[in-house]
């Protein structure tokens, strides 16, 4: 059986679905093979699969038709369709695969509709009450509609947390039968002694995009609490790029002068995959701020090598950041009560090894490879 996978990124970039996909290919390619379409310029090979770029050339029209082209040509000799999302590469991807009279899966691991709005401004719902009502003009609405399409056309949609499983039932009214959790997945490394103390400055992580709803700003602002405080200095690292990169370095060097402390942020900018694990490795804590997240993979990976974490306690997130066991959590919006968590951490070595170790207990139970590809398995090969 042959399987094509349509992805929005794709090594070197990173994100969730570029580690998802690759993944997925590696475990299963001695029983299936892979057809990878993907709008990443010159992705990077991978034995197992035949890889192909959507061309870049154009406008987004432009690159949809070239999408429909690969699909008709490529996904002819395909038993079963996998789209990563239900727009960029989805969209195109459930209509030809249904035309074409194959099994079409579909991961909806994020809002398609939500995030444009929140990160344009337009809305400053929640995604459940944006759902219900949006508020950012005809374009969202059509979204909204066209992610719906998706949804019905599609034979089976997997989801990685209970709460985007029930965004699909309860505001795109799609039928439970349809919907399937399975929880990302991450590899446990060879157990190793973790030394949290740090003899001048300790390090704090964020790695993600750089777009509104993950609250970077407000990360920015509890370190430099925390600077204000302490006598011994805590250095923050910044993995990724986005929109908001700009608007955090200025902000970084405001709260510089205004606190009179030395520089204490760096932005790295995007990074391979293996080079954000070696840093994250080799910090204190990551720290996670945001408002929505579906399961943050972020999370996953800090767990994965023993970074103790941070976060905020909202919906998706709270189904792997269990409170005060495998992380402190703190309120959306609560710059103060994130600044004592930081220093909780920084200050109690205990504490920081007792969540690690809890943590990897979790993820090696409920969020292994193993469970994740048998359930992915019976799914593709189901009738």
């Amino acid at each position: 059986m042959k399987i094509l996978i349509a992805t929005s990124i794709f090594p070197p970039e990173t994100g969730g679905p570029a580690s998802y996909v690759p993944e997925i290919i590696k475990r299963l390619k001695d029983k299936y093979s892979f057809c990878v379409l993907t709008f990443t310029p010159n992705p990077d090979n991978l034995d197992g699969a035949e890889i192909y770029a959507v061309t870049q050339e154009g406008n987004t029209l432009t690159r949809q038709f070239d999408l429909v082209r690969k699909l008709l040509i490529y996904g002819r000799d395909c038993e079963v369709f996998f789209a990563q999302d239900p727009i960029v590469a989805g969209l195109a991807t459930v209509v030809i695969g249904k035309l074409l009279h194959k099994k079409v899966l579909l991961k909806y691991v994020g809002d398609p509709a939500w995030e444009t709005a929140f990160a344009k401004g337009l809305t400053g719902k929640f995604l459940p009450a944006f759902l219900e009502q949006p508020d950012s003009g005809l374009g969202s609405r059509v979204v909204i509609l066209l992610t719906r399409l998706s949804f019905l056309l599609a034979d089976k949609i997997i989801v990685p947390s209970k709460f985007l499983a029930d965004i699909i039932f309860t505001k795109y009214q799609i039928k439970r039968s349809k919907i399937t959790l399975i929880y990302n997945a991450i590899d446990l490394p060879k157990p190793s002694k973790r030394n949290f103390k740090k003899k001048n400055a300790y390090r704090a992580i964020y790695f993600g995009r750089l777009v509104p709803w993950k609250k970077v700003d407000g990360i920015i602002e509890a370190v430099a609490l925390v600077n204000k405080k302490r006598g011994i200095g805590v250095k923050l690292v910044v993995v990724g790029d986005g929109q908001e990169k700009a608007n955090l370095e200025k902000l970084a060097a405001e709260l510089q002068k205004k606190y009179l402390i030395a520089p204490f942020v760096r932005f790295l900018g995007r990074k391979r995959r293996e080079e954000t694990l070696k840093i994250l490795a080799d910090s204190n804590l990551f720290i996670l701020n945001s408002i929505y997240e579906g399961l943050p993979h972020s999370i996953l990976e800090s767990f994965s090598v023993g970074t103790p974490v941070v976060c905020t306690d909202i919906p998706g997130t709270d189904e792997i950041a269990l409170k005060n066991k495998t992380a402190l959590t703190i309120s959306p919006g609560d710059i103060r009560g994130l600044s004592g968590a930081i220093s909780r951490i920084l200050e109690n070595e205990q504490l920081a090894t007792e969540l690690s170790g809890k943590a990897q207990k979790l993820i090696a139970k409920a969020f292994n490879w193993d469970t994740s590809i048998k359930q992915l398995d019976c799914i593709i090969s189901e009738d």
